[in-house]
């Protein structure tokens, strides 16, 4: 049995036919977090700042100072404040709406697989049930905005590799443009470069090129060669750009960052970035956060192993059937850049998380066609991972329906007191713990600071920059 024959075991007659009310009432409860106040963490503070920055002509700065996040973000943040429209409904919108691109974009997958109909929605309301999504799409991060651009990218390379003739070069230009737009929001769209030159030399359409430079026994030395100069030139261009400067070589970039993190030694390094790849895959997939059970961290390390197992054998029978083809590229790719990167974070995974559930969702189906014995437990653990995902919808929604007393829940207070000063909330406001540039953040995107007095008397001193 072939990874394109359709899905039929995981669900049955009646599965299928609840499925599209399942998903139109998740999709519903998203729509619903559009009415949460602007939910601020560390990086949105920052990208945030930049886009504010740049929209008062000081260019995209952080407290006076670049950094290493890309402008793409900031730069559509800013152009919104320049047409009037940027609050943080419109910033969470716009997160739906690169997040249904990428929904779309793993539908037409699941359609190029050979599962058609109502069934090639389950991957959507997988990834849509995902706490990890659920926790973020409310705030104003870039993972979003790369989530629909490099996935759309990641689409025309899969177009491209499935066409012929010259069309397919129409494909591969909308994959690459795309792919820069991405790199654009995260640096980490650099995983989507090798998928161009690989899928260009393996087209079937360039087989007599390849039979030709094999049989000259120049093929292995060749590509060796092309590959060192292709880098060396790439390098010796990049370098002499200040995005190389704010991304490999500033004090806060990510290369020093890398630099210091592999100090305590190669091996070191790799066994705990092993471990946290493990924890990463156990939170994913267990659909539970680690740290809401921090008690049983030894139960998510055996989860982990087997669902990273299912993304290998997935990847693998994809490999296999051709169709589908930069799909395990990309995940090997983007993967190994993470797990380089070391450290625990489920949210790096967050762009990947379509390509990975489609993965999952391939070796299964296959495992089930095999052992259909097999087919219960798995029903079982999708029902299981769909109530956790409800049950963190149901929590998100009573974070975003909180108004004035949202600083009082969201991120377990910890800008109780910022949130108050800016929402003008009567309760007592402690002016030591108020947050300067973020209280100005709110001002400027949150409706319920927008309208709001400057503040009470208690509380009119000027706030400290920390």
């Amino acid at each position: 049995m072939t990874v394109t024959a359709k899905r039929a075991f995981l669900l049955n007659s009646r599965m299928k036919r609840l499925l599209p009310f399942h998903l139109m009432g998740v999709a519903a409860a998203y729509l619903l977090q559009i009415l949460s106040p602007l939910r601020i963490n560390t990086d949105s503070s920052v990208l945030l700042s930049m886009a504010l920055s740049a929209f008062e002509g000081k260019g995209y700065l952080f407290q006076g100072q670049p950094t290493q996040y890309p402008p793409g973000y900031p730069f559509v943040i800013k152009t919104l404040l320049q047409l009037h429209l940027a609050s943080s409904g419109l910033l969470i919108a716009l997160n739906l709406v690169f997040l249904l691109i990428g929904l779309l974009v793993l539908r037409a997958w699941s359609k190029i697989g050979g599962n058609h109909g109502v069934n090639s929605w389950l991957p959507a309301l997988l990834v849509l049930a995902s706490w990890v999504m659920i926790k973020h799409v409310t705030i104003p991060l870039t993972e979003f905005p790369y989530l629909g651009s490099s996935l759309l990218s990641l689409h025309f390379v899969t177009a491209f590799w499935n066409q012929g003739g010259k069309q397919k070069w129409l494909s591969f230009a909308a994959g690459a443009i795309l792919a820069v737009m991405s790199i654009q929001f995260r640096t980490i769209g650099l995983s989507l470069l090798p998928l161009f030159p690989l899928t260009a030399f393996l087209h079937r359409d360039h087989a007599p090129l390849r039979v030709f430079l094999i049989k000259r026994g120049r093929f292995p030395v060749g590509m060796m060669v092309t590959g060192a100069i292709l880098i060396v030139v790439i390098w010796l261009v990049a370098r002499s750009t200040g995005w190389y400067k704010l991304q490999f070589i500033g004090n806060d970039s990510y290369g020093q960052a890398l630099r210091a993190t592999y100090r305590n030694g190669i091996m070191r390094t790799l066994f705990y970035s092993t471990e946290w790849l493990l924890l990463e895959f156990g939170t994913l997939f267990s659909n539970i956060p680690l740290e809401k059970v921090p008690q049983l961290r030894s139960l998510f390390y055996p989860t982990g192993l087997f669902f990273l197992g299912a993304v290998l054998y997935g990847g693998t029978l994809l490999l296999r059937a051709g169709r589908l083809l930069p799909l395990p590229l990309y995940c090997l790719s983007y993967s190994g850049i993470v797990f380089i990167w070391a450290g625990y974070d489920p949210r790096l995974f967050l762009p990947l998380l379509p390509v990975l559930v489609h993965l999952v969702l391939t070796a299964v189906d296959d495992m089930v066609r095999r052992r259909p014995v097999l087919r219960t437990p798995f029903v079982c653990y999708l029902a299981g991972y769909l109530l956790l995902g409800v049950i963190a919808l149901l929590y998100s929604s009573r974070i975003s329906l909180s108004g004035v007393d949202f600083g009082e829940r969201y991120g377990n207070g910890t800008r109780r007191m910022t949130y108050r000063y800016a929402f003008h909330s009567k309760k007592q406001v402690d002016i030591s713990h108020v947050d300067a540039g973020e209280a100005k953040l709110l001002r400027t995107f949150e409706p319920l600071a927008m309208h709001s007095p400057d503040g009470d008397p208690h509380v009119s001193r000027d706030i400290p920059h920390r």
